[in-house]
């Protein structure tokens, strides 16, 4: 079984990578070291991810200082269970699930299907699809549209 950290990060992305995001660092929020979060969930706590997946998903999101605290401090158990509170801490209950809206800051608000809040950050969302940021984040770029707000990369 997945631990909810990771499983909630990449059904999130899932959804904002595909024709969604926005970018830049977020207001208050910071990058996660994606390489020691990998590390972690796959070697200490046996979590069967693959490691380019984890590297993707944990590269784009931008989470609060408490999030790094909950996650850094908490158990493999801990972080196997809801009830542990990092994942209140670092996806936060939101009620429009499967919507997403750019912040301004070159961060995009992501509420999955699960109901949790993701931030990704733009820039880094489309680097993972190997095309750069326009610097746009709307629902449309130039002549193109969408149907829900996302980075545009090119």
């Amino acid at each position: 079984m997945r631990h909810p950290f990771f499983a909630i990060a990449f059904t999130s992305l899932a959804i904002a990578c595909s024709s969604t995001s926005s970018g830049g660092s977020g207001s208050g929020l910071q990058s996660v070291d994606a390489t020691s979060t990998c590390n972690r969930l796959i070697n200490e706590c046996k979590q069967a991810i693959p490691q380019d997946q984890c590297q993707t998903t944990f590269s784009v999101i931008r989470v609060s200082q408490a999030c790094v605290d909950k996650f850094n401090s908490a158990t493999c158990d801990e972080l196997a269970q809801a009830a542990s509170g990092t994942e209140d801490t670092c996806f936060p209950p939101c009620t429009a699930k499967s919507t997403q809206h750019c912040v301004g800051d070159g961060t995009i608000n992501i509420c999955s299907n699960e109901g949790r809040t993701l931030v990704a950050d733009c820039a880094e969302t489309c680097k993972t699809a190997g095309k750069t940021y326009t610097g746009t984040c709307g629902l449309s770029f130039g002549a193109q549209t969408a149907d829900k707000d996302k980075c545009w990369c090119q």
